[in-house]
């Protein structure tokens, strides 16, 4: 019986044998693929070479065309002897010995044409008839061009080559139409012709809108705001009040807020409120020219009306306020605000800064345009 030593040099021999075995295999096959598969593409390329020269067309010959012989045509009368003489000569090229291809067919065909030329002489007066015969000659047929965006090519009698234009074909451009009725509203802009009806005073703090009249079904309604405080100046920026802006839909008899749910301003649902502290204040600074609204502190409001329903409208209030929170249980608010009116029908949603039967109107007007 063998021990321990004897049995663990016995596995391990066998082992060795095992490994160098798989050697010699993996030598064998690393040094057989390569010379297969270079016999095996060698095949395929013969094979295929083999096809290639088997398939070739056979290049037409073109017999010698013989030069025709003079003709002469004597015709003599009792009073004048005619002498008529009709010699044709027909010069040709020796034919291509290779195969043209489609877009070349015409060049060749005219390269090869034979060039006729005629030469009469005649001596005589008071000749009372002569018949001359010519030779009938193959003239060359002319080749249509394939149909193609480039120049096509034709042969004349004079073997001139003509080359006419591509026909250009225009891609018509649907016409659109625009409403007349769909135009812009302003909202707080003071005109320069009007500027001096304004008698009443008003706040400090402005605020200002324009957006078009009507917004399609699936739209958002863009609205541009303009905000400012005239009454800021750069040493008062330390005692300058924190501000609010806001938008929400507000009970036209009254102007409350309704907190109405169906309003989406800016991907927020009920209205839009942002505030800025005072810090901030330099954003709303005109140094006193107030129609300069190119000045004034710009903001975007996108109104989303499609949870409304067809026939629905209401009130949206657009604020801008100082905000003086010297008791902050019950801060006190100054600023102005602008009213949109709109109305929502099966078509969009017309837009008004007069009452929401104007805007009914509006969207009567756009519509039936």
């Amino acid at each position: 019986m063998k021990n321990y030593d004897e049995m663990y040099q016995s596995v391990l021999s066998k082992y060795d044998e095992y490994l160098e075995k798989k050697k010699k295999r993996i030598c064998t096959i690393r040094r057989t693929v390569p010379v297969l598969a270079c016999f095996c593409l060698t095949i395929v390329l013969g094979v295929g070479y083999w096809n290639h020269f088997k398939n070739l067309t056979q290049i037409p010959v073109q017999p010698n065309i013989l030069e025709e012989p003079t003709i002469e045509i004597p015709d003599t009368t009792s009073a004048v002897t005619t002498n008529t003489t009709i010699q044709t000569e027909i010069k040709t090229e020796p034919a291509s010995t290779t195969v043209p291809i489609q877009s070349s067919e015409v060049e060749h065909i005219a390269s090869t044409a034979a060039t006729q030329t005629e030469t009469i002489t005649t001596v005589a007066t008071n000749v009372e008839s002569a018949i001359v015969t010519e030779p009938v000659t193959d003239r060359p047929t002319e080749t249509q061009a394939p149909a193609s965006t480039a120049p096509v090519i034709q042969t004349t009698m004079n073997n001139e080559q003509q080359t006419t234009a591509p026909v250009q074909t225009t891609v018509e451009v649907p016409s659109t139409t625009v409403n007349l009725n769909i135009h812009e509203v302003e909202f707080g802009y003071e005109k320069e012709d009007n500027a001096g009806e304004h008698q009443k005073p008003s706040a400090p703090q402005k605020i200002a809108m324009k957006c078009l009249n009507f917004c399609e079904l699936g739209e958002t309604l863009t609205v541009e705001v303009a905000m400012a405080d005239d009454s800021l100046k750069p040493i008062f920026y330390d005692t300058a009040p924190d501000y609010e802006y806001k938008i929400y839909v507000c009970n036209p008899l009254n102007f409350k807020d309704v907190e109405d749910e169906k309003i989406i301003v800016n991907e927020q649902p009920k209205g839009y409120r942002q505030a800025f502290s005072r810090e901030e204040a330099s954003l709303f600074d005109i140094n006193g020219e107030i129609n300069n609204y190119d000045i004034y502190h710009h903001e975007t409001a996108e109104i989303d009306f499609s949870n409304y329903e067809v026939g629905d409208s209401g009130c949206i209030a657009f604020c801008f306020w100082a905000v003086y929170s010297e008791d902050p249980l019950h801060p006190s608010y100054m600023g102005s605000i602008q009213y949109m009116h709109f109305y929502v029908g099966e078509k969009g949603t017309s837009i008004s800064n007069l009452s929401i039967e104007d805007a009914i109107e509006k969207y009567q007007a756009v519509t039936m345009s």
